[in-house]
């Protein structure tokens, strides 16, 4: 099993606090700025998962885009 993802650093604007809790009992904290990103152009997000949901694989491109 990996590491637990660290808390997210809370910005310096208003955000909305959550705790997300993992598939694995482990936890972490975000913040939603409520901020949009645009897509950019020419950018392919790639995601795959398990048979539960639970994501095994991202490519860089999703995780800039999804912060």
């Amino acid at each position: 099993m990996g590491s637990p993802i660290p808390d997210a650093h809370k910005p310096d604007m208003p955000a909305e606090q959550i705790t997300l809790t993992y598939y694995d009992g482990t936890s972490r904290t975000v913040y939603d700025t409520g901020i949009e990103r645009p897509y950019p152009d020419g950018k392919l997000i790639v995601s795959r998962t398990d048979l539960d949901g639970v994501l095994t694989h991202v490519n860089d491109a999703f995780v800039e885009i999804s912060g």
